[in-house]
């Protein structure tokens, strides 16, 4: 599973309050990816399910079923996480950021070729910049995609840096190539209609249900 690499420990200090977009379009509500992971190694393929479940302006709330294989018929583990944008996740059990956080993250937004910002997080710092203007299909469907790269500050592991491909409007997230070699990417871009937060869902959003007041 991909997503866990992409979502660590981030230092944070409050929920985002009175934020705004500046130009992020988040994904919408029922939008779901069939995504595949494919290590540069040996090793197998396995694949996930990514759907929005809550959106704010400033964010969105995925839940990420993650799949031992190509052919598991059933999740081995489900998890939820919170955008703030699609270059920044946190795990719905760990503290959300402050408002000073959130911006920094969205100062990028709206994206434009050769744009770039930088900011840090908890111990960690990363740079982003948009690298690549261009179209990508999916299945029978063509989208205006963002290539934003991604790299830590001072780490020079090969998964430090990442090239992360966006949809241009809404903001989804649609794959991303790892300095290893390593790739997630979607291969079919689905929309659950009327999609609705159960109650029993919402109970397992942890730190994330605090955003559905906001």
């Amino acid at each position: 599973m991909i997503r866990s690499l992409l979502i660590g420990g981030l230092a944070t200090l409050s929920l985002p309050l009175c934020v705004e977009a500046q130009g992020y379009e988040p994904p919408p509500v029922g939008l779901s990816l069939d995504l595949v992971y494919n290590p540069a190694g040996d090793d197998e393929p396995t694949r996930g399910r990514d759907t929005v479940i809550a959106t704010g302006p400033t964010f969105a709330i995925h839940r990420y079923e993650n799949f031992s294989s190509l052919t598991a018929l059933a999740p081995d583990d489900t998890s939820y996480y919170v955008e703030f944008s699609p270059l920044s996740f946190f795990s719905c059990d760990m503290d959300m950021p402050s408002d000073e956080q959130v911006e920094k993250i969205l100062s990028l937004w709206p994206l434009e070729l050769g744009d770039s910002a930088s900011f840090a997080s908890g111990e960690s710092s990363f740079s982003y910049r948009v690298v690549g203007d261009g179209r990508l299909m999916i299945a029978n469907d063509v989208f205006d995609v963002w290539t934003v790269e991604s790299q830590e500050i001072g780490n020079s592991d090969e998964f430090a840096r990442q090239d992360i491909v966006i949809q241009k409007s809404p903001n989804a997230y649609l794959g991303l190539l790892y300095g290893s070699g390593d790739r997630e990417q979607a291969m079919k871009v689905n929309h659950v209609a009327k999609f609705k937060l159960s109650d029993e869902e919402i109970s397992k959003l942890d730190k994330c249900a605090d955003l559905l007041n906001k």
